[in-house]
């Protein structure tokens, strides 16, 4: 199967990502996956490096392979936009 390689763009993208810490951890593992495959760890080293499946890993690897990071990017920005609305919505109602 082909080698994960993601661009310098990427790279920096997943990085800023964790960095910020923000965001569900289900969200921050899947960025350390993608990195820690680009930098040439195996199924097995990552799973033990994060404490995850090995089924995990390889599931996150298809996925980039089928849809690349543009489409998780735009997941992430949707999400976020649903917690605004949330978040709205429960300020609407505890003025009430």
């Amino acid at each position: 199967m082909e080698r994960i390689k993601l661009s310098a763009e990427e790279v920096e993208y997943l990085k800023a990502f964790v960095k910020k810490g923000r965001k569900s951890a289900r969200e921050l593992t899947r960025a350390r996956i993608l990195l820690l495959v680009n930098g040439g760890r195996t199924e097995m080293e990552i799973k033990d490096i994060l404490g995850i499946s090995r089924a995990t890993v390889s599931n996150i690897k298809k996925r980039y392979r089928e849809e690349g990071l543009q489409s998780a990017k735009a997941l992430l920005q949707t999400n976020q936009g649903q917690v605004s609305q949330k978040n709205t919505q429960r300020g609407t109602k505890q003025k009430s």
